[in-house]
């Protein structure tokens, strides 16, 4: 009875150590794969590149710079238009500087830049909107190429991963290393990522 008792105590503890390792592969399987965006090699385009929504955003991000780049030109004509109806004062030359004060010229340079800022703001502040505008859909693009990457990583065991995706060994590698480093935390953010 001992001896049964024994035999099922260490066959428990190896069942657990062998799920502990498979729980670490995982985790660093996880870890391994959210490393890849989609345009590495080894991970066909055709994985997001075919997606309805994926073209979509494409398309809205032409839209965006097509939008952007006509904005530019209106904005750089205004700005040609304030400058050319409210010229710079100009900083006074060697031979004029006995009769102009400097602190004049310095003066008139602080108004001008204010009256060109509040003149300027509407539009520089609508040139922050586009660019911001650009920026989240850049980010939108990068998240959907990232997670149609995700979806076709977890489709592959790991052994062809390796073989097909450049630098995947080096992520694994670097996963490890952060695994070695805090095991608890590293386990917390990818064991079920």
């Amino acid at each position: 009875m001992k001896k049964i008792l024994i035999i099922l105590i260490l066959s428990l503890l190896l069942s657990i150590n062998a799920n502990s390792a498979d729980d670490i592969d995982i985790a660093l399987e996880n870890c391994a794969d959210d490393q890849f965006l989609g345009d590495e090699e080894g991970i066909p385009k055709s994985i997001y590149e075919g997606q309805v929504s994926y073209s979509q955003l494409l398309k809205d991000r032409e839209l965006l710079k097509k939008n952007f780049a006509t904005y530019t030109i209106f904005y750089k004509t205004k700005f040609n238009k304030f400058r050319d109806d409210n010229p710079k004062p100009k900083f006074p030359k060697q031979k004029t500087s006995s009769m102009y004060n400097f602190e004049d010229y310095r003066i008139a340079k602080d108004k001008w830049d204010l009256e060109e800022e509040k003149y300027m703001k509407p539009y520089t502040d609508q040139i922050k909107v586009m660019r911001e505008s650009s920026n989240e859909q850049r980010k939108l693009i990068n998240e959907m190429k990232k997670t149609f990457t995700l979806k076709y990583l977890k489709k592959i065991n790991i052994k062809d991963k390796a073989m097909t995706v450049q630098l995947y060994t080096t992520q694994f590698t670097e996963c490890e290393i952060n695994y070695n480093e805090t095991p608890k935390g590293f386990m917390l953010k990818w064991e079920n990522y």
